[in-house]
């Protein structure tokens, strides 16, 4: 019988340019196709409440989890016990690429899947070039708070997922954005849904498991 997410969600410390770097890892049990995966996972903005424990944050682990993707979540520098103080997405850039290199060390020879939410979705549209991935999860990207300019420089698969009731981050600004991006993103709009997905989650854990599992079958064929 498999754990519990939270049963197999481990405490770990990364070693960043600015000291160590809180984080939370899930080995997954699930033996199946996408086991060979595991994703990052960026919250949003860390002077804005946003940390590893935000509820979107963990709705993408548990999602992919239940695809059999094993999942690095962290705090951004200044954030929980994570060492250092905020740096305007330069320093947080370069603690999304400490997490990589960790979870490099683990699965050498495994893709990687980015995911951010907000905030951290940036962070993760910058890294995209240098890291790669075999999927780019974006929820709610904050083109409004965030000069994405030439980012995402990426031409995999891509995923963006906005709730048409987002009070933050204007759905047409972020539609508007996406459209402009050559490959343009799968967007998925979820009805009703605001920028933090009260009341939504359940639907934004459908939209991903879905989603993302077509894209790995996709590419494993």
């Amino acid at each position: 019988m498999i754990k519990l997410l939270s049963e197999r969600t481990k405490k770990t410390i990364i070693n960043g340019n600015c000291g160590k770097i809180e984080a939370l890892y899930t080995k997954s049990e699930q033996l199946n196709s996408y086991a060979s995966h595991y994703a990052i996972i960026c919250h949003p903005h860390p002077l804005h409440g946003g940390s590893i424990n935000n509820k979107v944050v963990t709705t993408i682990a548990k999602s992919l989890d239940q695809l059999g993707i094993s999942t690095l979540r962290f705090n951004f520098r200044g954030v929980g016990n994570s060492e250092g103080e905020f740096d305007n997405t330069i320093g947080e850039y370069e603690d999304l690429l400490a997490a990589h290199n960790w979870m490099q060390n683990k699965f050498p020879e495994n893709p990687c899947i980015l995911a951010g939410f907000s905030f951290g979705s940036y962070i993760c549209c910058k890294a995209a070039s240098t890291i790669n991935p075999s999927a780019l999860i974006t929820v709610a990207p904050a083109v409004v708070s965030q000069d994405y300019g030439p980012y995402p420089k990426y031409n995999g698969a891509w995923h963006l997922i906005q709730g048409d009731k987002d009070e933050i981050t204007d759905p047409n600004a972020v539609t508007t954005w996406a459209k402009q991006k050559k490959p343009t993103p799968n967007i998925i709009s979820i009805a009703g849904a605001g920028h933090f997905f009260h009341g939504k989650l359940h639907e934004l854990e459908l939209q991903l498991t879905e989603n993302i599992g077509t894209t790995l079958k996709a590419q494993s064929i």
